[in-house]
């Protein structure tokens, strides 16, 4: 039987994963830098907080199917163009 958190389902917890990822540590380093660069790509074409967690969150829904699906672990993507705008 698998344990569960009482009260907290799959899609709050992955909501709550996407503010986490997406919040700076308290060194004001991001806690991962590949979400965070997409999240302020996502605000600087306007979209609203909201809008944009939503994003985040679809993404890390689909990283976790893919990861379910093949049976891997998470591996942190590597950042090609830091700090550009693209």
């Amino acid at each position: 039987m698998q344990e569960t958190i009482p009260g907290v389902n799959v899609i709050t917890a992955v909501k709550i994963l996407a503010i986490q990822m997406v919040q700076l540590s308290s060194k004001g380093t991001p806690r991962n830098p590949v979400v965070r660069a997409c999240y302020e790509k996502r605000k600087a074409e306007g979209k609203t907080s909201q809008q944009t967690l939503i994003c985040i969150f679809r993404r890390l829904i689909s990283i976790i199917y893919e990861m379910l699906k093949n049976g891997t672990e998470y591996r942190m993507p590597v950042m090609e163009n830091a700090g550009e705008n693209r």
